[in-house]
């Protein structure tokens, strides 16, 4: 469709003439942003606004002056809706098209700031106001999008924390049981995917705070196991090793009970005999082990333990080990 603008005087670009790097626009961009100052110095919330946002965001996706203009335009439209206006099956469309519309907006730009925000008020509109769709609200499309977008990039943080809002903003309607089977997938594909172990640690917790309904609830031995399993894939990854303390922490549970564990990858002089060198092969599950040995009362067993990381195992980290050190001392 096609829009008049006659009636508008562009709004050109104001620049010092004395600006450091003037940035050289194209001129379907200046008309294009020129054109939106005009209709937002009207406040004008129209379908030839949409249609010029929908313009500027195409050249410039990253524009979020536009965004903001675009989600207050179909607010506009959702209460001229409600409100019966002459025009309220066109805004309607517009309203209901907009999700799929992002949708695109998302596949060129996965990684645009702006996409997220965008999404969390569409659907806060449409559950504030279920007319808008003209069915129940359900996030299948949502999951659907994530999904495509991180098995192109599966450490793309925009879509992680947007997932993570979607499982805390919409309780009722997140299979938590499916979610919790994709964290587990995508730990098995790359166990370093520290996004994937951060959403299922706040999964668990929503579990263990009792917030939300599961359908088969995982037992702590059983996150335990895997867990283990993980470690065992790649000692020397951070991520299990974070994730097992914070698991204990939750359940309060006893670390103690992990020393076990951390002994297959690391060990102290002291709790070996006089000829045999410690074998360590993971930096994280020494760090662990002073930690036990800390609460077990053992202060000269985690001072030896810190003192193999400050000096041998992770020196570039000697500042933070010599103050656990300090900690252990007072």
């Amino acid at each position: 469709m096609s829009y008049n603008f006659d009636d508008l005087e562009v709004i050109p670009l104001q620049e010092s003439e004395h600006a450091l790097a003037s940035i050289a626009y194209t001129d379907q961009y200046k008309e294009a942003t020129g054109l939106l100052r005009a209709l937002m110095a009207k406040d004008e919330k129209s379908q030839r606004g949409l249609h010029v946002a929908s313009a500027v965001i195409a050249l410039n996706p990253a524009h979020y002056t536009v965004w903001a203009y675009r989600i207050d335009t179909l607010k506009s439209f959702a209460a001229d809706v409600k409100a019966g206006a002459a025009d309220k099956d066109e805004k309607l469309a517009a309203l209901q098209q907009e999700l799929s519309w992002v949708n695109d907006i998302a596949q060129a730009s996965p990684k645009n700031y702006q996409i997220w925000p965008h999404r969390q008020q569409l659907l806060d509109l449409f559950e504030a106001n279920p007319e808008l769709l003209g069915e129940e609200l359900t996030l299948d499309g949502e999951i659907e999008l994530m999904d495509s977008l991180l098995s192109d990039d599966s450490k793309n943080h925009h879509v992680w924390s947007y997932r993570q809002w979607l499982v805390a903003r919409f309780p009722k309607l997140i299979n938590l049981d499916s979610e919790l089977a994709t964290t587990s997938i995508m730990i098995q594909e790359d166990c370093r995917n520290n996004s994937a172990w951060n959403h299922r640690f706040f999964l668990l917790k929503l579990k263990n705070d009792n917030k939300q309904e599961w359908t088969s609830k995982p037992s702590f031995e059983e996150e335990v196991e895997f867990v283990t399993k993980t470690i065992d894939k790649a000692p020397q990854n951070h991520s299990p090793w974070l994730y097992i303390e914070g698991l204990y922490t939750q359940y309060k549970k006893d670390i103690k009970d992990l020393q076990e564990l951390t002994f297959k990858y690391a060990c102290i002089p002291s709790d070996l005999g006089e000829d045999e060198e410690p074998l360590i092969t993971s930096s994280h599950a020494l760090d662990l082990l002073a930690k036990i040995y800390l609460k077990d009362q053992e202060k000269s067993k985690a001072l030896e333990a810190l003192d193999l990381l400050e000096e041998k195992y992770d020196p570039i980290r000697k500042g933070y080990w010599a103050y656990r050190k300090k900690l252990v001392e007072a």
